[in-house]
């Protein structure tokens, strides 16, 4: 009974070895034979979960894949100080670098504080924001910042020739030479300028005036740059003459390097020249005479003592008693051959120029001073030259220095 029982016991384990893990089997102890009973393995009839898959690392940014920003293009306007440039597409800011020291900045322009006459170096680039765009390529600008009263004042030259030579009277143009003085009256610019028109072979000496529209007060030479811009903005520049004298051929000359050093000169000016002010001629012609016995000569000059500079304008009467002679004669030529015992000065007439003359007259001597050696030089240099007239069947010899127009 125990051989079958464990040979029924083993053949049923081989069945069960057969069906393999899925089941489970009891044994009743009691009786000799198995009661076998078949359990399913309720832990396993559900299949076991996918395992949750380790997330993949995400790549460090490659500098080498971002798109370069574009690069800014910047201007230095250096009346303002300040330094400006364009949006740069998908900039996040903007890195600027003025002698060494940086600014970053999410704005388009920044105020910079470089001095007059003072050399730099300013770079620039647009920021990235290194995960789609990296920086721009850095952009560079150097030089000097200029004197700011050296650039008002080639602006003013440069604005008032072109109005004078391109848009004042209808009828005639102007060639302008020089402009020998700016003033200010009564709100009106006046422009002495030596020159001469369409209509004229010989040089003349005029004063342009220039009606102003606005009221202005002329302190600096910004001041007087903005009333220029003001006159060139203008649809009908409204423009007189105060004042014009000519250069004929027979008084192609400047008496006023005899003039200022006649001992005997009389009035104001003769009192600034014995208070140590220096005269320089900026034009000196005859007003009228020049037959017997006087005539007037009108000189427009600069008076300088140190850094005080004043304009004025002489008219002096001239008058000589050499019998049988002109006036003009009669006083180049004795002046000349140092026999000036009988020719008389007396000032007729003396104006000051206001103090708006004086600060363009200081910047002329600062900004143009290789200009104004010239007129110096010329000045120190006169040539002469001579003509003869007859009166009363008697031949004179006239000798004078001649302001060449060739020239």
């Amino acid at each position: 009974m125990a051989k079958f029982s464990v040979k029924k016991a083993l053949a049923v384990v081989g069945a069960l070895t057969v069906l393999g893990a899925g089941v489970f089997f009891g044994i009743d102890a009691v009786s000799d034979d198995f009661n076998v009973v078949f359990h399913p393995d309720t832990n396993h009839t559900q299949p076991l979960p996918e395992p949750t898959p380790e997330p993949t690392p995400q790549p460090e940014p490659d500098i080498g894949v971002l798109v370069q920003l574009a690069s800014p293009e910047m201007v230095y306007n250096q009346e303002d100080n300040i330094l400006s440039w364009n949006e740069v597409e998908n900039a996040s800011g903007y890195l600027v670098s003025v002698d060494g020291q940086e600014y970053q900045t999410k704005e388009t322009q920044v105020q910079l504080n470089i001095e007059e006459n003072t050399k730099y170096n300013i770079t620039l680039k647009a920021l990235g924001d290194g995960e789609k765009y990296k920086d721009s390529k850095t952009v560079s600008l150097s030089g000097v910042r200029q004197d700011m009263n050296q650039m008002y004042y080639q602006q003013i030259k440069d604005g008032l020739i072109d109005v004078l030579e391109n848009r004042t009277i209808a009828f005639q143009k102007f060639d302008i030479h020089e402009l020998l003085n700016i003033d200010f009256e009564d709100n009106n610019l006046l422009v002495t300028a030596k020159c001469n028109s369409t209509l004229e072979t010989i040089t003349r000496y005029t004063t342009f005036v220039f009606k102003l529209n606005n009221q202005h007060s002329i302190k600096t030479l910004s001041d007087l740059a903005d009333v220029v811009n003001e006159i060139k903005s203008d649809a009908e520049i409204r423009t007189t003459f105060k004042n014009t004298f000519y250069e004929s051929y027979d008084y192609e000359t400047d008496c006023y390097n005899t003039l200022i050093k006649d001992t005997r000169l009389t009035g104001q000016l003769k009192n600034y020249l014995d208070n140590g002010y220096n005269p320089e001629m900026l034009y000196s012609c005859l007003s009228y005479g020049g037959a017997v016995d006087n005539f007037a000569l009108d000189s427009y000059i600069k008076l300088t003592k140190g850094n005080d500079i004043k304009v004025v304008t002489v008219r002096n009467i001239v008058s000589q008693k050499f019998n049988n002679s002109f006036a003009f004669d009669g006083y180049v030529n004795a002046y000349i051959n140092g026999t000036a015992e009988d020719v008389e000065i007396m000032e007729e007439t003396f104006t000051e120029a206001s103090p708006v003359s004086s600060m363009w007259q200081a910047a002329s001597d600062k900004y143009d001073n290789q200009e104004q050696q010239v007129i110096n030089n010329n000045l120190s240099n006169i040539r002469y030259e001579s003509m003869t007239f007859t009166q009363n069947g008697q031949e004179y010899k006239l000798i004078y220095p001649a302001d060449d127009y060739a020239k």
